[in-house]
């Protein structure tokens, strides 16, 4: 007997075939048994590299550092009034929304141990995205330890082990992120749409993720497809829940939050080419690049150079004419990193400029396709332009939504399209 599903879109087709040879049974065990090793030998190094890094902090209780300080302030500011009333949601000292101190709050006041236990909490979160990632099957499309590459290559971003043992509200917003874009692989609409609804209760600019569904679903829509209500109506009701925040709060956040941090809403008043073109260039080191090792590692590279990446080439040139970048040595990791390694030739400020748009390049190239991966990318580019500062800690949503989905074998050369369809074999 055999069976096909195939997939005009998201989920894994699936073969099914009667009648092994005599060796295919021991050969399949062989495999299974290599990729529960290869499962085995990620979960321990997972363990500890968040093991050497809280060795490295000293335990889990040292004081708050950086932004830190602030959220457990505002955290510990919620425990004292716990539970806090609308007035309290409505304005508070920082500008964004308020579900993960809400929840860390909610911990502290149920147990009172203090900022250790919830980094640990955090901790917990970052490895379940990362086990949520890696430990899947893999897909037909993909090779068989791609889903661990993938989370591998999430685990690698330099902000992931800080952000994830600190209690910063990047990793809450991330791991909805990439939950939301798993459901809406999976065709389950509702569930996508309230996990995104969740992230921008977390993060505001959670809702370029469901706006990107929209565009895609809009795109298809203008191909031929027919509308899909189902997916469009709870994407769209996910967006407008930021309109809902933004009359609650009578702004894009709470006034005490906004007057204390003033860039943010600052920001929204300019456009900032060069913070964008970053924001690309970031996508290229973080993604495209290690994807495309792991594309080698499999069945070769899949960077194709077509008429749409030229035209997106030569709209990234103009862009960089119009604003040339000249980013401050401080910096983001990466353009500190290529500062670093070049400080000593000539021409360095213009070789790390160079640089950064050959990998802003690369992001374009990549993406030049207009599936859903495309729509994420561009909604967060676009965001960037209005961000305070040109850094790549905002990429983590970002990054969580596109490993999310190469584990799952949705950006395989084909369009990242929510369908399964059925089809019996001929006879």
């Amino acid at each position: 007997m055999r069976r096909v599903i195939r997939d005009g879109g998201p989920d894994e087709a699936i073969e099914a075939v009667g009648g092994q040879g005599p060796h295919g049974s021991g050969e399949s065990s062989s495999v299974n048994s290599s990729l529960f090793r290869a499962r085995i030998a990620f979960a321990v190094l997972s363990v500890l590299v968040y093991g050497i890094a809280a060795i490295y902090m000293g335990g889990l209780s040292f004081d708050p550092v950086k932004d830190e300080q602030q959220f457990w302030e505002q955290i510990t500011d919620f425990v004292e009034i716990w539970p806090p009333g609308i007035a309290d949601l409505q304005n508070y000292g920082e500008p964004m929304t308020p579900l993960s101190f809400l929840f860390w709050a909610g911990l502290e006041a149920l147990h009172g141990l203090g900022i250790g236990v919830a980094r640990f909490t955090s901790i917990l979160i970052g490895l379940g995205l990362l086990a949520l990632i890696g430990m899947r099957e893999p897909s037909p499309q993909t090779g068989r330890y791609t889903p661990l590459l993938a989370a591998a290559g999430m685990m690698a971003f330099p902000y992931w082990i800080p952000l994830s043992l600190l209690l910063y509200t990047d990793l809450p917003a991330t791991v909805f992120v990439a939950l939301g874009c798993l459901f809406y692989y999976r065709e389950r609409n509702v569930a996508s749409a309230i996990c995104f609804v969740l992230g921008i209760a977390t993060r505001q600019y959670v809702v370029v993720f469901p706006l990107a569904v929209l565009a895609h679903e809009g795109l298809r829509a203008l191909r031929g497809s027919d509308i899909r209500f189902d997916r469009v109506v709870p994407q769209a009701l996910a967006a407008l829940t930021l309109l809902g925040w933004v009359a609650f709060f009578g702004g894009v956040g709470p006034a005490d939050g906004l007057a204390e941090w003033p860039r943010h809403e600052n920001a929204l008043n300019r456009l900032n080419l060069a913070f964008s073109l970053y924001f690309l260039a970031a996508t290229g080191a973080y993604f495209v690049i290690p994807e495309w090792v792991i594309d080698r590692f499999h069945s070769g590279s899949k960077l194709r150079i077509d008429r749409t990446a030229l035209i997106g080439c030569g709209l990234l040139l103009v862009a960089f004419a119009i604003d040339t970048p000249n980013y401050p040595t401080e910096v983001g990791p990466l353009n500190r990193t290529i500062a670093f390694i070049l400080n000593p030739t000539p021409f360095a400020d213009v070789t790390r400029t160079l640089l950064i748009f050959a990998l802003a390049c690369a992001a374009v190239v990549r993406f030049a396709r207009f599936d859903f991966a495309t729509w994420v990318v561009l909604g967060n580019t676009a965001l960037m332009a209005f961000m305070w500062s040109p850094w790549e800690k905002y990429c983590m949503p970002m990054l969580g939504a596109l490993w999310m989905l190469k584990a799952l074998g949705a950006l395989e050369d084909r369009e990242v399209t929510p369908a399964v369809e059925e089809q019996p074999a001929a006879g």
